[in-house]
């Protein structure tokens, strides 16, 4: 239960924990044992915004003795041997005695000046600072976004009390203002966290440009809404909680957009967005040199997403991420050694949510590695998603592997079974054009998440899992037939199964199909242009054995058994 008074939230989740936030809180969620814990820090909230933002923000302690959540260790402390944390003089800090020493000696000095002396003053790596010095005046100047961030350090312990991070294993959701936010990367940009620096990043003039574009965008959106600093970031990490039925679901599957030209998913500014992550958050970031793909994208143009490493283990493989209230700062043009900064994205102030989900090596090989990607991909896209889509794309088909077929499958089953409308991001690939008639046939036919499944899974299983040479690597052979090819063995099964022939007869009902239309996989990719009909019709409408197909499936649950096998 939620209940309020003049000066606190109550929310009580007997008979284990009782979570009380005051009118500046910090955190949102903790791991309680027996007492209850108060988070506090020096910004206030308004009563109205409590009001909102609790009941969204607090998540159940499911099991006391199991902790949600853990301490991180601050710049400001130190780990014991025991464990306990103990709290260091901030002021005697190296790098806070070579801001406050800057601050002061250089308060009225001109921008020039100030840039030059802390560049030079060892807070930024001499190595890694050349991206800086294309930075103007309006960063360096005295009553400037510098000057911002550097009094925001000086003041974090106050603000950052107790940082908590995820732990694996176990579903818990951190929530930060966006000020905590700032100060977090403040801290980062001075290079406070061992073992997370920005300095590296500062070597390349694009990058450094979507960071700094971010603590101006801050700065400046925090004098023109008073309220802005106040805005909740959340981290939640999602965990399996109870396995999947896939060979036996009944659901169906969910409306498709599918979206042909080349769109990134941080344009589907209406729907939440995958981040096809690494294991590790962040990918090849922080690094003078990374390797920018999908995930250093979106960390570049949302620049908030920097606090996910700090605050979350490597993911594992029947977890999820989500991250939510994230502003959009930057724009881009360009891929890998081709990425540039663009300018300020000013299209609109939507906060948007993001579900990491980190693919599989090697892509999909067997049921193992096909049950780890449905399962990694039902638990982002069973979030709760307030009715929006889910946009994704070509997860983990890039240096992961991955096939686009199996994946396009693989996530479609995922939105099925989670109840959620899918964006597919085609970016202008021909193996998966014929997807919409695929989905199109799917539901025309009633097609269950659970046939699909039985279907993909058979095909790994035997002709199309791929051919060994004799020194155990792999032919140059397609891992999977064409949409065409699968929608086919749904149906040829459904017709060859009730007449009481086996499992190794459809499948062979279902190669003798590919070998009369050996070509079924171009086909299918040119038939808008050539007038073919679309798969759902063209199948339905093939002899694939002495009965007709269409008839007999459509006419599932309508006719006995025996009468249709007569058919």
């Amino acid at each position: 239960q939620l209940s309020y008074s003049s000066s606190v939230w109550v929310r009580f989740t007997p008979p284990h924990a009782c979570v009380l936030l005051s009118e500046r809180p910090f955190l949102a969620t903790a791991s309680l044992r027996q007492s209850p814990t108060v988070f506090s820090s020096t910004s206030t909230l308004p009563h109205r915004s409590l009001k909102m933002m609790v009941p969204t923000m607090l998540q159940s302690i499911k099991s006391p003795q199991s902790p949600t959540v853990r301490r991180i260790v601050l710049p400001w402390e130190s780990l014991e041997e025991d464990e306990s944390v103990k709290t260091l003089d901030w002021e005697a800090n190296p790098l806070v005695r070579k801001l406050r020493f800057w601050h002061q000696e250089h308060k009225k000095s001109s921008w020039k000046v100030r840039r030059d002396s802390i560049l030079s003053s060892g807070v930024f790596h001499e190595h890694y600072s050349e991206g800086l010095m294309s930075v103007g005046e309006k960063f360096f100047a005295p009553n400037g976004v510098l000057q911002r961030m550097v009094d925001e350090v000086f003041g974090a312990p106050s603000i950052l009390t107790g940082v908590l991070m995820t732990v694996p294993k176990e579903e818990a959701t951190i929530t930060l203002s966006k000020n905590q936010v700032f100060v977090i990367l403040s801290l980062c940009a001075f290079n406070f966290f061992e073992n997370y620096r920005f300095n590296s990043m500062f070597a390349s003039e694009s990058m450094t440009s979507c960071l700094i574009n971010y603590y101006c965008r801050y700065v400046a959106d925090t004098k023109k809404d008073s309220t802005y600093s106040t805005t909740w970031v959340s981290v939640e990490r999602r965990v399996l909680q109870q396995k999947v039925d896939w060979a036996n679901s009944t659901h169906l599957f969910p409306p498709l957009k599918f979206v042909v030209k080349k769109t990134g998913i941080e344009d589907f500014r209406e729907s939440y967005q995958v981040n096809f992550a690494d294991r590790y958050p962040g990918g090849t970031l922080p690094s003078p040199q990374p390797d920018i793909v999908q995930e250093e994208i979106l960390f570049m143009v949302y620049p908030e997403l920097f606090v996910v490493p700090i605050l979350v283990p490597p993911i594992e493989a029947e977890e999820s991420i989500v991250v939510r209230g994230l502003t959009r700062v930057n724009k881009y043009k360009g891929y890998q050694t081709s990425f540039r900064y663009d300018g300020n994205f000013t299209s609109d102030k939507q906060l948007n949510s993001i579900i990491f989900m980190d693919a599989r090596h090697g892509g999909i090989r067997d049921e193992p590695s096909l049950l780890r990607d449905l399962n990694k991909a039902y638990v982002g896209f069973s979030c709760e998603t307030y009715g929006k889509a889910i946009a994704t794309g070509h997860w983990g088909c890039g240096a992961f592997g991955g096939d686009k077929i199996l994946k396009a499958c693989v996530q479609l089953m995922a939105a099925g079974e989670s109840d959620v409308p899918l964006d597919y991001a085609n970016y202008g690939a021909v193996e998966i054009l014929d997807f919409p008639s695929f989905h199109k046939g799917l539901l025309a036919e009633g097609v269950t998440v659970g046939e699909l499944y039985k279907c993909v899974l058979a095909l790994l299983e035997n002709d199309y899992s791929g051919s060994i040479d004799k020194n155990g690597k792999r032919l140059k052979k397609e891992l999977v037939p064409s949409l065409t090819d699968i929608f086919e063995v749904i149906l040829a099964k459904r017709l060859l199964l009730r007449r009481g022939m086996s499992v190794d007869s459809a499948k062979e009902k279902a190669r003798e199909a590919r070998r009369q239309n050996p070509g079924g996989s171009q086909n299918s990719r040119s038939h808008s242009q050539s007038g073919r009909r679309d798969i759902a019709d063209r199948v339905v409408r093939r002899s694939m054995s002495s009965g007709n197909l269409a008839r007999a499936s459509r006419g599932a649950g309508k006719e006995p058994v025996e009468k249709q096998a007569q058919g």
